[in-house]
């Protein structure tokens, strides 16, 4: 449960209008704590703890965050534009709607996250983020960068990755039932166990990549380049035909 020192000090700081990026006292402990609406611009909150806070509608905008806590916290409606995080764990939090522009996710742990209606989510990055057991489904995620990105058993379906970055992500288990990823950049990248039936491929970069157990059903590859792509073998003989008749470009 929050402190009362820690809730003194951020309301404190939430009451003044002539701040600067200030830092708080480090390591907050603001769990479970009720501050909807609450007013932290250009706060400092490093080594803070809102695992559980109740924080709707707050303004979070232009903040610094390094190895802060917002598991299973309720930030809907929330402002996160132009913050820095560094190593900051969104686990299981409740992002929906929140404005995420500008925001640099990379490193952070977003597990389980709820990103539904989340305001200039194309405008944030996510490299090396983990992003397991997401719902992306439906989303515009075009041109996005994604590499190294950890997308387990996320749910990406009917989604546009279109020209977006997947270097060396992890995909496994991944559903990806009619995405778009035309002309998508997936060198190195492991899809273990995804479904991609009815995905589109079409000018994919598919250098190293592994899809060992996944799904291919009316999936979509011409154009795509395939050289020392992983295939199960009962994929791999149709890749062999597309390559063949030189719908595919490469070798395997």
């Amino acid at each position: 449960m929050a402190s009362d020192k820690a809730l003194k000090d951020v309301a404190l700081f939430a009451s003044r209008r002539d701040r600067v990026r200030e830092k708080l006292a480090e390591g907050l402990d603001l769990r479970s704590a009720l501050l909807p609406d609450i007013d932290l611009e250009s706060a400092d909150l490093s080594y803070a703890d809102f695992g559980g806070a109740f924080l709707r509608r707050a303004n979070l905008k232009n903040t610094y965050m390094e190895e802060t806590t917002f598991v299973s916290a309720d930030l809907t409606n929330a402002s996160l534009r132009g913050a820095t995080l560094h190593r900051t764990d969104f686990s299981r939090a409740n992002l929906t709607g929140v404005d995420l522009t500008g925001v640099d996710f990379s490193g952070c742990d977003l597990t389980e996250a709820k990103l539904s209606r989340a305001m200039f989510l194309r405008l944030a990055t996510f490299e090396e983020s983990i992003l397991a057991g997401i719902d992306l489904s439906g989303q515009d995620l075009s041109g996005m960068n994604f590499e190294g990105a950890n997308l387990s058993y996320c749910d990406l379906s009917r989604s546009d990755l279109s020209g977006a970055t997947l270097d060396k992500a992890k995909l496994e288990g991944a559903r990806l039932f009619k995405a778009d990823l035309t002309g998508a950049s997936l060198r190195g990248s492991i899809f273990n166990g995804a479904d991609l039936s009815q995905a589109v491929l079409c000018r994919t970069d598919l250098y190293l990549a592994n899809f060992s157990g996944a799904r291919f059903e009316s999936t979509k590859l011409d154009g795509a380049e395939v050289l020392l792509t992983v295939f199960d073998d009962n994929v791999m003989s149709w890749v062999e035909d597309l390559v063949a008749s030189g719908k595919v470009e490469g070798f395997l």
